[in-house]
């Protein structure tokens, strides 16, 4: 039975915490793909929105690269930053629209910025337009500008002539000012930022803004793969969910990140509730689980105390049967014997001394001695006696016990004695304990076969609480101790159990 409870209540654990693993698990999924939802589609549309952008600026440079290849008038700086102007007032984002012949100089700007023209010449853009005809656009990283003195991003495209060769560059500058401003009004969430930088990993633009993130060239590899994938911030070191995806066909990529700890914050707190939830369940369930066992045990001791309750009273009824039995033997075997015993007293005097009568009849006399003896223990087994208590110093009494039996020990046989009770003594029947102590050590003196020890100890003890022995009570009190121990083999469990049963023997 306890072992079934305690299978149950395991069971029944195992099933609650199956059950919120499983519901945590399935939580966890959730908050995923609601993650995986609110980044992937924030970033497709952010994604979107800036393509249209740069070819809304592609196309300015395409239309203005045409225009200007086939403008006659390049020598009139007004009619050609007029229109520039024009062309550049339709684009918000672009700040500078700049014309710059072959050789690297600035010739003409859509409008004033307070800087001289400048040779650029150097510049990774202008370089990569004049090495190859086929760079398409080209998107410089993020540098500060000789045209304002801001830092931006400068779009280009090639001017070529008439046979193909190169005639210079058509830029546009877009201020990072102006971008920053731009995406300020997009919230990504929480502890969630907005990242959109060149393929080589240069920040372009980051929401909200932040100093010690400028490069972040492994972005570019999540590029295209899972939807949202997760990925370590070197400004931080903290673990983000990232969407990353590709601004069209341009050399740039747009990335939604959130720390994946505020990412999951719904699903710990959840998962620290249903924690907590469990535990308590599991605790109830322990606690239950121990109360029936502690009811079984209750009832096991009950039962065990009624059996031996049983076990003595059904004792004490055949010792009760069995001393009024022998009681009633003795009294009438006793009359007889009054009468045998008297009259051989009569014959003994009668009889002349040393004659053979005399003999038998002293013979018939003894007899009826040793009957008397065994009459009186007959009686006093059946209580039919009354024997008075006195004072017993028992330390003097195992003391002549000790000294008789050192005195007839086998040979091989060691008898070692401890006696520690010192003044004390008990209310009982001297003889009578005299008897049983000498019985005892008997009988562990003829347990030993060959050679052995006997160890008799005498000690004081006090019992602080009530203990049930197997044939009586012994209240709370001091008492004296007798142990007696030999090296004998001992006794058998079935003979142990009887061994307080009057005129029981093994010989």
């Amino acid at each position: 039975m306890r072992q079934r409870i305690v299978a149950g209540g395991l069971a029944l654990i195992a099933a609650f915490t199956g059950s919120a693993a499983w519901d945590g698990w399935r939580l966890h999924q959730q908050v995923m793909a609601v993650n995986e939802r609110e980044l992937g589609n924030l970033a497709t549309a952010l994604s979107g929105e800036a393509d249209r952008n740069l070819q809304a600026v592609d196309l300015l440079l395409r239309d203005t690269a045409t225009w200007y290849e086939g403008f006659a008038q390049r020598t009139d700086a007004d009619a050609v930053g007029a229109a520039l102007a024009s062309r550049a007032v339709g684009v918000q984002q672009v700040s500078v629209l700049t014309i710059v012949d072959a050789s690297g100089l600035q010739r003409f700007r859509s409008r004033a910025t307070g800087e001289p023209l400048a040779d650029v010449s150097d510049r990774p853009y202008f370089l990569k337009q004049r090495e190859t005809d086929t760079a398409g656009l080209v998107i410089n990283e993020p540098i500060v500008t000789r045209t304002e003195r801001q830092p931006g991003l400068v779009v280009s495209r090639r001017l070529s002539r008439a046979d193909g060769s190169f005639d210079g560059v058509v830029t546009a500058i877009v201020t990072l000012q102006a971008l920053q401003t731009a995406y300020s009004a997009i919230a990504p969430g929480e502890r969630s930022s907005l990242l959109l930088a060149l393929e080589d990993g240069s920040v372009v633009v980051q929401q909200p803004p932040s100093a010690s993130l400028t490069r972040v060239p492994e972005l570019s590899a999540l590029k295209g793969g899972a939807r949202i994938d997760t990925w370590t911030s070197p400004a931080d070191g903290r673990a983000k969910l990232a969407a990353v995806m590709g601004v069209g066909k341009q050399p740039l990529v747009l990335a939604i990140t959130r720390d994946l700890e505020e990412a999951l914050r719904p699903w710990h707190d959840e998962m620290r509730s249903a924690t907590l939830r469990t535990l308590l369940a599991c605790l109830l369930i322990a606690l239950a689980v121990a109360a029936l066992l502690r009811q079984l045990r209750r009832q096991a001791q009950a039962e065990r105390e009624r059996q031996r309750l049983e076990a003595r009273l059904q004792q004490t009824q055949r010792l009760e049967a069995l001393g009024t039995l022998a009681g009633g033997i003795a009294h009438d075997f006793n009359n007889i014997l009054g009468a045998i015993l008297g009259f051989g007293e009569l014959a003994q005097q009668e009889a002349a001394p040393g004659s053979a009568l005399r003999r038998h009849i002293d013979r018939v006399m003894q007899g009826g001695a040793r009957a008397r003896l065994l009459v009186g223990r007959i009686l006093e087994f059946s209580r039919s006696s009354v024997a008075d208590k006195a004072p017993v110093h028992v330390q003097t009494l195992m003391e002549e016990l000790v000294a008789m039996l050192a005195a007839t020990l086998p040979r091989g046989v060691d008898l070692e004695a401890r006696l520690d009770a010192g003044d004390s003594a008990v209310m009982g029947d001297s003889t009578r304990l005299y008897q049983v102590a000498m019985n005892v050590c008997s009988n562990a003196i003829q347990a030993i076969e060959g050679s052995g020890t006997v160890s008799i100890r005498l000690r004081r003890a006090e019992l602080r609480t009530q203990r049930t022995l197997s044939h009586a009570e012994l209240l709370e009190g001091p008492y004296l101790c007798l142990e007696v121990q030999d090296t004998g083999a001992g006794m058998a469990p079935e003979v142990l159990q009887r061994i307080f049963e009057p005129f029981f023997t093994t010989k």
